[in-house]
């Protein structure tokens, strides 16, 4: 008999680790495709990066959405706050 917690351990480490790369596309095909994060608003990327962290458990997911959004509307996050506030 496997010990289901030792595989699923081993699966969730190297399937992390291998999305795990600075700057690395984790969703191809995106509008960033291409961009670094110095390309980007620092203030309105880090807001980004909150915001879809309330939907993913990856920081370089929510990152790489946070980024297409800003390709979309470099204001993205600030119109979103104000329209949540209201």
């Amino acid at each position: 008999m496997v010990e289901t917690s030792h595989v699923y351990s081993n699966l969730y480490r190297n399937t992390t680790m291998s999305w795990y790369k600075k700057d690395k596309d984790v969703i191809p095909g995106g509008l960033a495709d291409g961009k670094k994060p110095s390309d980007f608003d620092s203030a309105q990327l880090a807001k980004g990066i909150k915001v879809e962290l309330e939907h993913t458990a990856s920081r370089a997911i929510a990152k790489e959405i946070a980024m297409d959004h800003l390709v979309e509307d470099e204001k993205y996050y600030d119109k979103l706050e104000t329209i949540e506030d209201h």
